[in-house]
């Protein structure tokens, strides 16, 4: 019976040990105006809170307030971010990219500096408000991403993009519509800094020899383009360079069924008609998908048009004009 006794003193002490030893600390989430699943909101990453879907967080009163509480040793630090989904890849974590609660060089995570007492940390869901308030968000925007590449052996797979927002798949296609050697892909994506890199087949661009640049950002190690999207943009480079495009067409007028001008448009353009003696112009303007958004069939006594762009997404659009006989495409820029 002493030996009993003995031994449970002693765990009390072990126990009561940890106890000094240790700190209670809460997390909160505000998922205010987010869309997600009530069941699959998690906190993970930072070497310490595992992946998604290990650390589920819970809503008990159902203001979209998500809570988690975690008992670490005193002193406990480490970088952590929080997860809309349960993606093995990583594709549902929140994007921090460019924000000050985001570090570069931890994968954009978040950091709790040496935890020494029973704390609450609050938070907002890509945001980097400290007391659980959201700012209203801004809407969705268009993000056009081009790629030229001119004088490359292009893959008969094709040419792909690979981002940090569908978790690194390199499945997303992008298209030459009007076969210049520019790919482009439209993508209506939530504000915030984007990591992407093209990819010729399955050869990714190697960045690396470009970390300092400013079209691209070391990532604890990884060399990926950036961009911080904030509204509608449109950017295209060169294959593994941080160069603009510059095959891309839109500094160049073709005098030949019609001058196009401007080419980098901000809310009109004009057509003017070199030949007079057409019986009609058919003048149509496609997206880079191939989408018709305007069709207009003018007299072949035109000499001067204006077409209205003002309510246009900004990004590259391909002018086509056709007679009887002759077809012409220009490229325009609508910034």
């Amino acid at each position: 019976m002493k030996k009993l006794n003995t031994f449970l003193f002693a765990m009390f002490f072990v126990a009561f040990g940890f106890a000094q030893d240790s700190v209670n600390i809460t997390l909160t989430l505000n998922m205010q105006d987010q869309t997600f699943d009530p069941a699959n909101v998690y906190l993970a990453g930072g070497g310490n809170f595992g992946n998604p879907g290990d650390n589920q967080m819970t809503d008990v009163d159902n203001d979209s307030v998500y809570t988690i509480t975690v008992r670490q040793p005193k002193g406990f630090s480490s970088f952590y971010i929080f997860t809309n989904g349960n993606c093995p890849d990583w594709s549902c974590k929140e994007n921090l990219g460019g924000m000050p609660c985001g570090d570069p060089n931890n994968f954009n995570d978040r950091y709790m500096d040496s935890i020494i007492t029973d704390t609450t940390l609050m938070h907002c869901y890509e945001q980097c408000t400290t007391d659980g308030s959201c700012a209203t968000p801004l809407p969705p925007a268009e993000v056009t991403l081009n790629v030229d590449m001119s004088g490359m052996a292009i893959d008969s797979a094709g040419v792909f993009l690979g981002a940090n927002f569908d978790g690194w798949s390199g499945g997303i296609a992008l298209t030459d519509p009007d076969q210049d050697s520019i790919y482009s892909v439209v993508l209506t994506l939530d504000p915030g800094q984007i990591e992407f890199k093209f990819i010729n087949g399955t050869n990714w661009e190697v960045l690396d020899s470009l970390d300092g640049q400013d079209c691209v950002m070391n990532f604890g190690g990884f060399v990926n383009r950036v961009l911080d999207v904030t509204t509608d943009v449109s950017v295209c480079y060169e294959f593994e360079t941080c160069n603009s495009c510059s095959s891309v067409g839109i500094n160049d007028v073709v005098e030949d069924i019609v001058s196009v001008y401007p080419t980098r448009v901000q809310d009109a353009f004009k057509l003017s008609f070199q030949k007079q003696n057409a019986s009609f112009y058919q003048v149509e303007v496609m997206d880079i998908t191939g989408r018709k958004v305007l069709s207009e069939r003018l007299i072949g006594t035109t000499q001067m048009h204006q077409v209205n762009t003002s309510t246009w997404s900004k990004g590259i659009y391909l002018v086509r004009t056709s007679t009887k006989t002759q077809q012409q495409t220009v490229k325009i820029l609508v910034e």
